[in-house]
């Protein structure tokens, strides 16, 4: 959930990323907010992303270690 979260935030700003270095800005208000909102919608989304696959693989390799291992029986 967290890597889905995540994805949806940075395709909502990474179109955006240029308002973190150009002069005029194409959002209403101050373009400091909308500098700030940028950075936050980026921020978070990549943040979710690697946070999310760091825990998908921790889990999964909690799932292996757990597995109990075949051991053939004596006859």
């Amino acid at each position: 959930m967290a890597v889905v979260a995540g994805w949806l935030l940075l395709v909502q700003g990474l179109p955006d990323v240029d308002v973190l270095w150009t002069a005029h800005t194409l959002t209403r208000g101050p373009e400091l907010l909308g500098r700030a909102t940028v950075a936050v919608l980026v921020a978070v989304g990549l943040g979710l992303v690697i946070g999310g696959a760091l825990a998908a693989r921790r889990f999964r390799d909690d799932a292996v270690s757990r597995r109990p291992s075949v051991e053939p029986v004596a006859a």
